[in-house]
């Protein structure tokens, strides 16, 4: 029986599998990806380094279909939960898996998602060998990767001017030059053994000298072992934390709302992950460990590092002696001073555990993890903040479950904070068959919550002061069509940032996707979100009023030649609020030309003009291998970029790329030193990687 589904599949989709397979299709299908998630420039370098390094381990180690485990289809990030339980039914009941063409008799498994996944995925049969790790085969068939990355904006500005000691004192000058230097190395095993480093020096940062007498100013590194007998993970160094459905405890990336993914609202926790990108705080750096078997796994972990903040005049000459701070900063700038004197003032201490059970159809676990930051936190907290943790200690515990009951999976978290409040989000997604899908999420997350590190799906990245239902299906009501919609609406019950009481707000998207075929086909997106804001008319104190975004865009995606491919984007935007409406247009055409197997460019020139920043609109822009752009066009102008990648050896790429704004009239472009007067943005950058 199962050959005879097997051979018919062939038969009726040879046209759809008879291609090969390339590293430029891989990149496609990465940077889709990713385009798909990202919406109004939410994005986080961090997190989107981990995920297109997750895919190109596979692309590069493929994932065997015949051996891999329910977590190993996760870290895919291609596949739904129902897709991902029937290919493991499937193997169980038929056996091994042949070709892509048997894919096609898995329920589910439709054309675009067999495409998706093939660059990734192997069929070879499993493994019976003993599959114990020597030192020998890890020096053996190892691979190793070396990037190294230059940027640099090349207007000049007050900044970086000669050096003057007194300007510079004056925090009106940087240390450094204007280049943003990049150096990553890593060295991986499969998934077994992976150890490497990162340096960065951001633009304004110098590279030695009396500032930084290191070398770079960031450095980060790690070495992880997974599956060694009993151990499932163990990393040294520098790593994020996936736990549940990010409530209690989740770093680096995670999906939100998108017209294009409607229904991905659930989280797939990795466990400890390896940190191998450039942002300087919100990782952990210390040890973690998973160790399980069979149905069980049990993790604990511990952090400490030095952290940037701003230093309080409650210093070190309090009763205490310990250090006074107001907050904490994020961006990781080292250039003045000032900034130096902020760096790595005060002490992160975070450490907790996770226990969980887990089936192929449910799993359940315990979270739990405590934050201390080693000096006197004395916030200057605003009104609506007031219920905020000031101690600068948290402490959570979450409970956490997913269930799979037939077509329906039902997910979920509840979380505690010290202070006794209780926060909770539950979700279900309904897989009806491979043509429908519908998705319903209800959250509440109190005012007074404190969790410094959750990262749950909700309208903001905060989790607290909101309670919202969310819901969405994805459905395919014709042959080359494919459609999707979501529906938010939420609530904040306290006062909030620009929001001077309680406020409700509701959120639409849609998505329609036709294709004519692989190569040509048309997009039409829409959004719309109706929220409330303090009004803007000074005279009136303490008023809220309403404000309404519209968004609309039309996508065309088609290739005149085998190498040569376009793409034309419409979109337009409508911000209204207090009856004034600003009104923003941006128009781009791409161009992808794939020269040889060696060298390829992308290229795009962009109109825009929006009445005001309230309407300016956002759009992601190819970029080199682990870098993401996604400008927002602003007031009237134009943008141009191109992007060269040269392939002069099988495992060497070098890119080089260009980009320029434009904007009609003079303005002061930049902020406080780091500013010029002119109309042009310009910036250059390079990369070589290297794999061996």
């Amino acid at each position: 029986m199962k050959y005879s589904i097997a051979i018919f599949f062939i038969l009726l989709s040879w046209s759809l599998f008879a291609q090969n397979l390339t590293e430029e299709q891989k990149n496609k299908i990465i940077e889709e990806r990713v385009e798909l998630i990202i919406q109004d420039g939410a994005i986080d370098d961090a997190d989107f380094t981990t995920l297109f390094d997750d895919l190109e381990d596979f692309f590069d180690e493929p994932l065997n279909l015949n051996e891999a485990e329910k977590e190993d289809f996760e870290e895919l990030h291609l596949l739904k939960e129902a897709q991902i339980i029937n290919l493991i039914r499937y193997r169980q009941q038929y056996g091994r898996i042949f070709s892509a063409f048997e894919l096609a008799a898995i329920e589910g498994f439709d054309k675009a998602t067999i495409l998706n996944i093939l660059p990734f995925v192997s069929f070879e049969a499993a493994e019976s060998e003993n599959k114990n790790i020597s030192l020998k085969k890890v020096v053996k068939y190892g691979k190793s990767e070396l990037i190294v990355r230059h940027q640099r904006g090349l207007e000049s500005t007050p900044a970086y001017e000669t050096r003057n000691d007194s300007l510079l004192n004056e925090n009106k000058q940087f240390y450094g030059s204007q280049d943003r230097v990049y150096l990553r190395y890593r060295y991986k095993f499969k998934k077994n053994v992976s150890f490497g480093f990162t340096a960065e020096k951001d633009p304004g940062e110098a590279i030695f000298g009396e500032s930084q007498p290191k070398g770079f100013d960031f450095y980060s590194a790690h070495f992880a072992l997974a599956d060694i007998g009993i151990i499932k993970k163990a990393i040294v160094g520098d790593y994020q934390f996936q736990a549940g459905q990010g409530l209690t405890f989740w770093s680096g990336f995670g999906y939100r709302k998108s017209p294009f993914m409607p229904t991905q609202t659930k989280r797939y926790e990795r466990g400890f992950v390896p940190y191998t990108a450039s942002e300087e705080n919100t990782f952990l750096r210390g040890s973690a460990v998973t160790i399980g078997k069979n149905n069980w796994e049990i993790s604990g972990f511990y952090s400490q590092k030095p952290v940037d903040a701003n230093a309080s005049s409650f210093n070190a000459d309090s009763l205490s002696g310990e250090i006074g701070f107001t907050s904490l900063l994020t961006s990781g700038f080292h250039r003045t001073p000032n900034e130096l004197a902020d760096k790595d003032l005060i002490t992160e201490t975070i450490f907790g555990g996770r226990a969980r059970i887990k089936f192929d159809k449910f799993s359940v676990g315990i979270t739990h993890s405590q934050i201390d930051y080693g000096g006197n936190f004395t916030p200057n907290l605003q009104l609506y903040q007031s219920l905020q943790n000031a101690t600068g200690k948290w402490a959570n515990t979450g409970l956490d479950y997913d269930l799979l009951l037939g077509k329906f999976n039902f997910y979920g978290e509840l979380s505690s904070s010290d202070n006794g409040s209780l926060a909770y989000l539950t979700g279900l997604t309904a897989y009806l068959n491979e043509l429908f899908t519908v998705n319903l999420l209800a959250r509440d997350y109190p005012t007074n919550f404190q969790s410094l590190r959750s990262n749950a799906f909700g309208e903001r990245s905060t989790n607290y002061n909101e309670k919202g239902i969310y819901s969405s299906i994805d459905f395919t009501p014709a042959k080359g069509l494919t459609m999707g919609a979501y529906y938010d609406i939420y609530r904040f019950p306290w006062l909030s940032f620009q929001k001077n009481g309680p406020t409700i707000g509701a959120e639409f998207g849609g998505n329609a996707i036709y294709k004519f075929n692989k190569y040509n086909f048309i997009t039409l997106m829409y959004r719309t979100e109706t929220d409330e804001e303090n009004s803007s008319n000074e005279e009136v104190i303490r008023k809220l009023t309403t404000e309404k975004l519209d968004q609309y865009r039309i996508q065309f995606d088609y290739r005149i030649l085998k190498n040569l491919r376009f793409r034309t984007r419409l979109e337009l935007r409508n911000f209204e609020k207090e009856n004034v409406s600003s009104n923003g247009f941006m128009m781009y055409q791409d161009l992808y030309w794939d020269v040889n197997e060696k060298l390829n460019f992308k290229t795009r020139f962009a109109l825009f003009n929006t009445e005001s920043y309230d309407s300016r609109i956002y759009a992601y822009e190819n970029d080199m291998r682990y870098q993401f752009t996604v400008p927002a066009y602003s007031d009237e102008g134009s943008r141009f970029y191109v992007l060269v990648n040269y392939k002069p050896a099988p495992r060497v790429t070098l890119s080089l790329r260009y980009a320029q704004t434009y904007w009609v009239d003079e303005r002061t472009i930049g902020t406080g030193t780091d500013s010029y007067t002119g109309n042009t943005r310009s910036e250059i950058k390079s990369q070589l990687i290297a794999k061996f």
